[in-house]
């Protein structure tokens, strides 16, 4: 069931038109709902209506796009007169809030499309002194209709921007990875060739001390010689990063 707005009656919990007028104006508020509903639908477009917890609102959707509209009747705002309560109230208490205007229904009607401006498009419609919203159905249907293209065609450039903005973002996303990769690869050759460098000293100073103990009639099968040398040695190997695997080769 479609419900119409009334003045300041609304049931937020039920689907409803979106149509904001006075009791006077509601059937022809309505008849010009039911107009554009049918005219929308006859060209193909879907046209549907929503309550607070979904998309509220009357909309149609043309091309893939969402676009709100609604009538409304303006109301009249005058300066309030205070009543002789009001007024003897306001004495007793200076506290109390008391009406500015007060607001009464135009008779007039708005039709009007609830979307961003765009350049070129009219959004708004009203009576006038001779001419009536009922005047300007299939100018409003027109401007619906371009309001619909210019959204769909910010909507593709937003995305072709997103696209772009992720595309290069996955690109120096894979830019750092390598970096980091070429980094540690960095690290890994300067770290071998400290190593290496490293074990070649220690091999050095095993040699020397081989030496040493030979000049001084130590014989290197002897205890703890023997074991001390075999410790060192191995101990050089393992620190040489060339003893098992040559940088290049995939270890295991």
């Amino acid at each position: 069931m479609l419900v119409a707005q009334q003045s300041r009656l609304q049931n937020w919990r039920i689907k409803h038109l979106n149509v904001r007028v006075s009791a006077d104006l509601l059937n022809r508020a309505l008849r010009i709902m039911d107009c554009l509903i049918k005219f929308f639908e006859k060209q193909g477009f879907e046209v549907s209506i929503g309550n607070r917890n979904e998309s509220a609102g009357t909309y149609v959707i043309i091309l893939e796009e969402k676009i709100k509209f609604y009538i409304q009747e303006k109301s009249l705002r005058k300066d309030h007169v205070p009543t002789i309560k009001e007024k003897e109230d306001l004495e007793r208490w200076h506290h109390i809030y008391s009406n500015k205007y007060d607001y009464k229904p135009s008779g007039k009607l708005t039709l009007q499309i609830d979307s961003w401006s765009a350049a070129g498009i009219r959004k708004r419609w009203s009576d006038g002194k001779i001419q009536r919203v009922e005047n300007f159905l299939i100018d409003f249907a027109i401007n619906v209709v371009k309001m619909a293209d210019i959204k769909r065609s910010d909507r593709i450039e937003r995305e072709e921007r997103w696209r772009l903005q992720e595309e290069e973002r996955r690109r120096q996303a894979e830019m750092e990875r390598l970096r980091q990769i070429e980094e540690e690869r960095l690290r890994e050759l300067e770290n071998q060739a400290a190593l290496w460098f490293k074990s070649n000293q220690l091999r050095d100073f095993i040699s020397a001390v081989e030496t040493a103990a030979l000049e001084r009639g130590f014989s290197i099968e002897d205890e703890p010689l023997k074991s001390w040398f075999k410790w060192a040695k191995n101990h050089a190997n393992r620190l040489d990063p060339l003893y098992t695997n040559l940088p290049f080769e995939n270890k295991a």
